[in-house]
């Protein structure tokens, strides 16, 4: 992926984690986005009123979870961060899994808001405010290194079978529209990226037109 490519490169960190980032947040509106339509298509109420507070309950409500999830956990690392027990290396690498996933059901299975924007807000506490707190550096990186690779494999290998197996089923002109679509959403990214350009200089380190480049090529 783009991400390896760029470690790989010796990419500036920033730059990884912010595509990291905007991918997670990515997958998480277009999820939300998603199930909106699906809803709409399906005769649900449709008003502008409707989808509104759907938008803020999934969106808002996801980040609400996933950081009181995220402050629970962080509290418990806490306590199991004594150097002295080697044990708590395996504990602390166990709540941030169980942390992941329990955000997760939470947000999506209980409150029917996004799951993977509530994983983002619980990751995102836990990488702020925890990291002092682990007992063993290294192992929760390898760990979630091999967490990382093996979702990874799974989910490519998922979408090769689903396409190839669904590939003799569609016209000519509907692989048209998916090349329309692609180019219509990269079209999209772009302008994203260069209207929220200004407004991220101001919140964190200042971003270059190759880092904006960058940003925008990582999601083709």
């Amino acid at each position: 992926s783009i991400v390896e490519t760029l470690e790989e490169l010796g990419a500036a960190p920033v730059l990884i984690m912010r595509i990291r980032g905007e991918s997670m947040l990515s997958d998480g509106t277009v999820l939300v986005l998603f199930n909106i339509a699906y809803r709409m298509v399906g005769g649900e109420d449709c008003e502008p009123g409707v989808v509104a507070v759907d938008i803020v309950k999934s969106f808002f409500g996801a980040f609400a979870v996933g950081g009181l999830v995220g402050v629970v956990f962080l509290k418990w690392m806490r306590s199991a961060s004594d150097r002295l027990m080697r044990k708590n290396s395996w504990i602390q690498i166990l709540l941030t899994l169980t942390c992941a996933y329990l955000s997760y059901i939470l947000a999506e299975g209980l409150c029917h808001m996004s799951g993977v924007i509530s994983t983002v807000a619980a990751g995102s506490v836990l990488a702020r405010h925890a990291w002092p707190a682990v007992v063993e550096k290294q192992a929760m990186l390898e760990f979630w290194h091999i967490v990382e690779l093996i979702c990874k494999m799974l989910v490519f290998f998922l979408a090769g079978m689903i396409t190839g197996q669904s590939a003799g089923m569609h016209a000519p002109t509907e692989y048209l529209w998916v090349l329309v679509t692609y180019v219509a959403m990269n079209v999209i990214r772009l302008v994203v990226l260069l209207g929220l350009w200004c407004p991220m200089n101001f919140v964190g380190q200042r971003l270059r037109v190759r880092d904006i480049v960058a940003l925008w090529t990582g999601g083709l």
